[in-house]
């Protein structure tokens, strides 16, 4: 409700209100449309509706993933779905589970697309960001996991967000220590929806608490109550999470097998060794010396598939213009309004998904995410004194949605 909320406010205070109500009401029956289908992703009945169901009927158990290691998974994202397993949504939670998150994510793009076509006093490089993410989404929503109650999706959005606030935390001059305990308390949140965002999530946080430490440069007391806001909003989620890990698996971290409590029903199987086995790699020191043999595991295990090759050749477009503008800017003398420690999050990110789980879906959005963060960062730099509309948006959006909006034949 407060997200519907600040939406209508946005809109009446920069004017689009009425374009604002009509492009939202076409991306609602859009992406309504999409939503009709059912699950198709295989693990929806292994173990994502049951773990659902089993939230939903019974109360937490001692030792439950000795019973059966996925409903050892204390993921926020199946509370989420048994809370919506209700009502007319009964049974058909596949309609509204993902769709709901992504229309979101699209609406803030959607908004944010039309403030780049006119002046708008705000910072140009969140605007630009939740304009390009509009591509990932879209090819989100054009997949057969937008309808599957799986958490990986949740992640991948959730992970455009909390980048999103990121870029839009460190374009303010003047950062406050409530706006950064905010961006500390929305990583608390991403960690619990699955593991393979902690890297993401960890590192935006301790980015948004050390540009806080960097530009206000607090006092003993300033610093002292901005650390324990901080510190209390990213406990108050971590903990009650850690609690039922430990209740449900005798680890605080479940999967991950680490610090272990001496309970009697600490789990016996290693999930994270169970999940890892079909994707074991040599060791990394093994690249140069055995190049044909990674790039063979590579291949198998999906990264010359369309869904890890366009982030990748948008990071490389991003990559090269960065060399063009970043020696222009530094000749003009111009400081760039967000720096490019912000790239810092998506590269801890990805880095902390590849070693635990080398498939690209498990990355979440940490490929988009670097790639849309190098155009709005660059694009923030050419545009910060005029404040036009930046022709990078135009150029990169054919390439983000080419052969997405339009139905395409799958070959299965």
């Amino acid at each position: 409700c407060a997200g519907v909320w600040w939406l209508f406010v946005s809109m009446h205070r920069y004017g689009q209100l009425p374009a604002g109500l009509a492009a939202l009401a076409v991306l609602a029956l859009w992406l309504s449309n999409h939503a009709l289908a059912g699950p198709r992703f295989g693990d929806t009945g292994l173990y994502l509706v049951p773990a659902m169901h089993w939230d939903k009927s019974y109360a937490v158990v001692p030792g439950l993933a000795n019973l059966f290691v996925s409903l050892g998974y204390n993921l926020s994202y199946f509370l989420y779905g048994a809370v919506i397993d209700a009502g007319p949504w009964q049974g058909r939670i596949y309609h509204v589970i993902n769709s709901t998150l992504a229309f979101a994510v699209l609406a803030r793009g959607l908004l944010a697309a039309g403030s780049l076509l006119r002046r708008d006093p705000r910072p140009l490089a969140p605007r630009l960001f939740q304009a390009l993410a509009m591509g990932p989404t879209v090819e989100l929503a054009n997949s057969l996991y937008l309808t599957s109650p799986m958490p990986d999706t949740a992640v991948f959005l959730f992970g455009i967000v909390l980048a999103g606030e990121l870029v839009g935390y460190l374009s303010d001059p003047r950062p406050t220590a409530g706006a950064m305990a905010r961006v500390v308390l929305l990583a608390a949140v991403g960690i619990t929806i699955k593991l393979s965002i902690a890297g993401l999530a960890v590192a935006t946080a301790g980015i948004a608490y050390l540009w806080w430490m960097w530009r206000e440069r607090p006092g003993l007391a300033s610093w002292g109550w901005g650390t324990a806001a901080a510190a209390a909003m990213g406990l108050a989620v971590i903990a009650p999470w850690m609690t039922l890990n430990a209740i449900s698996s005798g680890y605080p971290l479940y999967p991950a097998f680490v610090f272990p409590l001496p309970v009697d029903w600490i789990a016996k199987v290693d999930a994270t060794k169970w999940i890892q086995k079909p994707m074991e790699l040599a060791p990394l020191s093994t690249i140069f010396t055995q190049p044909a043999w990674w790039h063979q595991r590579l291949l198998s295990l999906g990264w010359m598939e369309p869904d890890a090759v366009r982030p990748l050749t948008a990071i490389a477009g991003a990559a090269v213009l960065a060399c063009l503008a970043r020696p222009l800017a530094w000749w003009r003398g111009r400081a760039a309004a967000v720096p490019m420690l912000v790239l810092l999050a998506p590269v801890c990110g990805f880095f902390f998904a590849f070693l635990n789980t080398p498939m690209p879906r498990y990355q979440g959005a940490t490929l988009w995410i670097a790639a849309m963060l190098l155009h709005a960062v660059l694009s923030e730099e050419e545009a910060r004194g005029d404040g036009d509309f930046v022709p990078a948006f135009l150029s990169e959006m054919p390439s983000l949605f080419r052969d997405r909006v339009l139905p395409a034949v799958r070959d299965l």
